[in-house]
């Protein structure tokens, strides 16, 4: 088990497990693809979009992926998300974390 110490938007210690994020990564993933095509670039780009989107309003997913992004763990959730689109939402989400 992965976890880093960060601090949430409101200030309180969170903990961040890196395999519990990656767990949740991969479903948000796998169920999107099971629903949406992903067999174009632009099909995948949709289904990426939609899981930024999920990710976005998961009040609990969402400050923790920002947090092991911040703390340089992109390279890790890459390894341990087995999905092909794990990359392009990664940089997607920290395309998204740098521009805030």
């Amino acid at each position: 088990m992965t976890a880093l110490p960060t601090n949430s938007h409101s200030g309180a210690d969170l903990d961040v497990n890196l395999d519990n994020v990656a767990a949740e990564l991969q479903q948000v993933l796998e169920k999107l693809s099971q629903i949406y095509p992903t067999e174009t670039k632009a099909e995948q780009l949709v289904v990426v979009g939609k899981a930024v989107n999920e990710i976005d309003i998961d009040r609990t997913l969402s400050p923790q992926v920002a947090a092991a992004l911040k703390a340089g763990h992109a390279d890790d959730l890459r390894e341990l998300v087995k999905h092909p689109l794990i990359k392009i939402l990664l940089a997607a989400l920290a395309g998204w974390q740098d521009a805030v």
